[in-house]
C-alpha cells in the first residue's frame, strides 16, 4: 500500500509517526520522573487544541482498524491458509486500513498547515512552529491528557 502513496504523503506519514513516538517517549519519561528540567515550575509548550480533539477521535477509530486486521486473519486462517498467509493478510489489512485512515482524517488536516505538494523550502518558521503544535496537539489526544 505505501508504494501506492505519492512521495509528499509518505514523507508526513513517517515524519508523523515518528513524532508521535518520540512525544510518546519523552512524554513517558517525563511522567516516570526521568526527566529533570533544573526549573521550579516546568515550561508546558504550546499545543494546537483542534490537533488534541483530532487524536482524541483518531486513536479508537485506530483500534477499529487493527481489530478488523485481525479479524480478516482470523478468516484466513480459519478457511485453511497457513498461518504465515494468515499473518500477511493481518499485516496488509493493518497496513492499508491505517494508511487510510491516516490520509482521510489527520493529513488533510495537517495540510492545512503545509500543503502536500509544498516541499522543505516552504517550511517557514511560522509554520514550523504551528506544525510543532500540531503535532504535539495530535500526540496529546491520542495520549488522552489535555496537554
Amino acid at each position: 500500500m505505501m508504494s501506492r502513496l505519492v512521495p509528499g504523503k509518505t514523507v508526513l506519514l513517517v515524519v508523523c509517526s515518528g513524532a508521535l513516538g518520540a512525544g510518546l517517549v519523552l512524554g513517558a519519561l517525563a511522567a516516570l520522573g526521568s526527566l529533570d528540567s533544573g526549573a521550579s515550575a516546568p515550561v508546558t509548550p504550546a499545543v494546537d487544541d483542534r490537533f488534541v480533539a483530532l487524536g482524541k477521535v483518531y486513536l479508537p477509530q485506530l483500534g477499529k482498524v487493527y481489530a478488523s486486521a485481525w479479524t480478516e486473519g482470523a478468516g484466513a486462517l480459519e478457511s485453511g491458509q497457513p498461518l504465515e498467509s494468515s499473518l500477511q493478510k493481518v499485516s496488509a489489512a493493518w497496513d492499508a486500513g491505517r494508511t487510510g485512515l491516516f490520509d482521510r482524517l489527520i493529513t488533510p488536516e495537517f495540510a492545512k498547515i503545509l500543503p502536500q505538494d509544498q516541499d522543505e523550502s516552504a517550511m517557514t518558521p511560522d509554520r514550523r512552529a504551528r506544525l510543532a503544535r500540531a503535532w504535539r496537539g495530535f500526540a496529546a489526544g491520542l495520549s488522552g491528557s489535555s496537554q
